[in-house]
């Protein structure tokens, strides 16, 4: 039970740091179709990771900045 809701919530922390710096690089680009991407493609990445280690994938999934 442990590692499935810390798995999925250390899985979220770890692609929303990554996506920020993503979206911080993408923004000095200014390419809007690729910000977009990167913004629909981040929750998912968050979901596969936390699901690949067997962690809740629910919790990662969603976040504010989302």
């Amino acid at each position: 039970m442990l590692l499935s809701y810390g798995g999925g919530i250390a899985a979220g922390v770890l692609v929303a740091w990554v996506g920020i710096q993503v979206r911080r690089r993408i923004r000095t680009l200014d390419d809007t179709l690729l910000g977009n991407l990167v913004i629909i493609l981040i929750p998912f990445t968050a979901y596969l990771l936390a699901e690949s280690v067997e962690a809740s994938g629910v919790l990662p999934s969603w976040s504010p900045d989302s």
